[in-house]
């Protein structure tokens, strides 16, 4: 839509007239412009800015593993602690927000990894002589004086199943983690019906293996007598085939030859295979 405004004047003379004219379109409405700039990607101001989320990764940790962040041993892993403080803890925080880290005294007391380290505060009691009461938790029958620590850790070690044999288990463990998964773990001694078992386990391991040798040469064995049998009775896959197809054209052309050969009785039955040298000789002549 649109609309036209025309002005006549007249300024010095009457034979010339001049027209303007001034054309309005709805086009040039009063309307607001629209901002260009926000249909282009580039300038837009009013864009929605991304949503960047965060993705936190939750490694789940042992027990023994978890850092401790409260008391006189903050900033350790559970496994690396006293036995005598997780017991505590598990006895007397069992209330509010404590009470996750006495759940988790508990699984690392019975943790097997752990039980190393409680076997070797025995071990420390008696290398530091801290603690005189370790001579009564030995079985050495032998006066005070004939006690020793080499006896007393003995004692030990044998009590615990220790292979103080293996010293490169033994180079392999740090004692600042032993108790955690970082710390390795104290060599031991098999017990004998472990090796009765495992001697064991290795014979059927044998016997299995041998028989499922047995088999298979058994099964090529019999494959091959099978093969052999098909061949001397003429046959392909346990169906009888005619011999004469087996031959070829060179065997089918003997077959011929030997129908068209004359039958001859001879007088000499014992000399019939001279007789059939003879015949061959003239054949290649």
């Amino acid at each position: 839509m649109s609309f036209s405004v025309v002005l006549f004047h007249s300024p010095h003379s009457a034979a010339v007239t001049t027209k303007t004219i001034f054309r309005i379109s709805s086009s040039s409405s009063f309307r607001p412009r629209r901002n260009l700039s926000s249909s282009n990607g580039i300038f837009s101001t009013n864009q929605s800015k991304p949503l960047i989320k965060k993705l936190q990764i939750i490694e789940t940790l042992a027990a023994r593993d978890t850092i401790i962040d409260f008391g006189k041993h903050k900033g350790k892993m559970l496994g690396t602690l006293p036995s005598s403080y997780l017991k505590w803890v598990s006895k007397n925080l069992r209330a509010g927000v404590f009470e996750y880290w006495a759940k988790l005294a508990d699984e690392v007391l019975e943790d097997d990894v752990y039980k190393d380290r409680t076997e070797w505060e025995f071990a420390e009691k008696i290398l530091h002589g801290s603690d005189e009461s370790m001579r009564a938790l030995t079985s050495v029958r032998k006066s005070r004086e004939e006690v020793n620590s080499v006896s007393m850790l003995l004692e030990i070690s044998e009590r615990f199943g220790w292979d103080n044999e293996d010293k490169i288990g033994w180079s392999k463990i740090n004692f600042e983690l032993l108790g955690t998964s970082k710390g390795g773990r104290i060599p031991r001694l098999r017990k004998a019906n472990e090796e009765e078992e495992e001697r064991g386990e290795m014979v059927r391991r044998r016997e299995i293996k041998k028989k499922e040798e047995e088999e298979d040469e058994n099964g090529w064995r019999r494959k091959q007598r099978r093969e052999r049998m098909r061949q001397s009775l003429g046959r392909d896959d346990g169906k009888t085939v005619n011999r004469s197809e087996q031959k070829g054209v060179l065997g089918k052309l003997e077959d011929v030859e030997k129908q068209l050969e004359p039958k001859i009785q001879s007088p000499f039955p014992g000399r019939e295979s001279l007789l059939k040298k003879v015949m061959n000789k003239r054949r290649s002549q």
